[in-house]
């Protein structure tokens, strides 16, 4: 099953990408220079040294075939997808918060471009390690066959679509969709939106946890860290590595409210 997912895995990402970059050329906001050939790069790099790196931990977890649940489709029917796209972006929300907390050396390089779009929502490799002990492992107690892949297709489109300077947005629906507007807060280089708006797919996560920051009206910070974005190919590979000159934004703020 591994084996056989591995070219959906890595077409339907390329597909949805180039869909968001057409997007964003209709819809765009901000006329700035874009390094989309960079990002589009560290974007397949990611796919395919992820891949690498997933690999053995999902054989090792698939050796032991531990299914505690009867099959997803069996007692969800034609909800099997939608229970699937909440449960699946639920998992994300904590695992975006583990990162920011314990993993922030290997996020950062996903928070490093100062100019957020579509084709620079790369994320590093490593990042794998606490999505599959975070989520794909979890997942595959539901034992829902191939459905987790369609799934996280649809949250990869919202990823792209969230990261996107495009005049698409919510506005009303935000209280429970994550628009574009929502997410460029928790990228955003003001202290007042340090470890605020993680979800991916569904803000009705950051309201219930307490990491919600409603954007005003016209309210589009600038994004980044305190280090630059990678350069190249290696950069990119090694970035983690860097000593940052300050504090990564995770360790700088206090922990989040437990309030609404």
């Amino acid at each position: 099953m591994l084996l056989s997912n591995l070219p959906l895995g890595l077409v339907l990402p390329a597909l949805a990408l180039l869909f968001a970059i057409l997007i964003e050329a209709i819809f765009l906001i901000e006329r700035r220079p874009l390094r989309r050939a960079q990002g589009i790069l560290f974007q397949f790099a990611f796919l395919i040294l992820s891949g690498l790196v997933a690999w053995p931990l999902g054989m090792l977890w698939s050796a032991n075939d531990l299914q505690f649940l009867p099959p997803l489709q069996s007692w969800a029917g034609v909800w099997s997808l939608p229970i699937l796209i909440v449960v699946i972006d639920f998992l994300d929300y904590w695992e975006h918060r583990f990162e920011h907390r314990f993993f922030w050396r290997v996020h950062k390089v996903h928070h490093s471009p100062d100019d957020l779009h579509a084709a620079n929502t790369f994320g590093h490799p490593l990042q794998v390690i606490p999505s599959k002990l975070l989520i794909g492992i979890p997942l595959s107690f539901l034992n829902a066959g191939s459905l987790p892949l369609w799934a996280t297709l649809v949250s990869a489109i919202w990823v792209f679509y969230i990261h996107s300077p495009i005049k698409l947005q919510l506005s009303k629906l935000r209280w429970l969709m994550v628009d574009n507007h929502w997410h460029r807060i928790h990228h955003s280089v003001e202290p007042e939106h340090f470890d605020k708006n993680f979800a991916i797919v569904f803000s009705i996560w950051d309201r219930m946890f307490g990491t919600a920051h409603k954007p005003r009206p016209g309210e589009w910070p600038q994004v980044g860290i305190d280090e630059p974005p990678p350069a190249n190919l290696v950069d990119y590979v090694l970035m983690p590595l860097r000593r940052a000159a300050k504090l990564p934004m995770a360790e700088i703020t206090a922990e989040p409210s437990s309030s609404t």
